[in-house]
C-alpha cells in the first residue's frame, strides 16, 4: 500500500494536465492489487480529465492517444476503438503510434486481456506494417 500511498501524492501534486495520466497509473496499480473499485474509479476520473485536454487541444495527438487508453481501461472499448481510429485517420507521426501499441502491451502484461485491446493493437501495428 505504500506505492498507492505514494501514488495519491503524486496524482494530487500534478493536478490538472499531469493529473489524467496519473491516475491511470494509480488505477494500473490498483487494479493489480486487487481493488477493483479504486481502479474503476481512477480510470473513470481520467476519462474525464483527458475529455478536457484534448476538448482544450483537439489537434494534440499524445492527448488523444491517451484518452484511447483511458477509455479502454474504463471498460469503454467503443468509444476507444473509435478514438485510435480517428488517431489514425489523423496522419498521426509513426513513433507515436508504436508507443501507443507498446503502451497497449503494457495494459496486457499487467491486467491480462481487456476488451478491444486486441482489436485496437492490431489497428495500431497495421498501420506501422505499412
Amino acid at each position: 500500500m505504500a506505492t498507492i500511498g505514494a501514488l495519491d501524492a503524486v496524482v494530487t501534486e500534478r493536478g490538472p494536465g499531469w493529473g489524467a495520466w496519473w491516475l491511470m497509473v494509480r488505477g494500473l496499480a490498483r487494479a493489480r492489487t486487487g481493488d477493483a473499485n479504486g481502479a474503476a474509479a481512477d480510470f473513470a476520473d481520467a476519462v474525464r480529465e483527458g475529455a478536457e485536454r484534448v476538448a482544450a487541444e483537439p489537434e494534440d495527438q499524445q492527448l488523444a492517444a491517451n484518452l484511447a487508453h483511458y477509455e479502454l481501461l474504463a471498460g469503454q472499448p467503443e468509444q476507444a476503438l473509435r478514438r485510435y481510429d480517428e488517431l489514425l485517420a489523423a496522419g498521426p507521426r509513426r513513433g507515436r503510434v508504436r508507443v501507443a501499441a507498446c503502451e497497449l502491451d503494457l495494459f496486457t502484461v499487467a491486467l491480462g486481456e481487456l476488451p478491444g485491446a486486441a482489436a485496437a493493437s492490431a489497428r495500431l501495428r497495421a498501420f506501422l506494417d505499412r
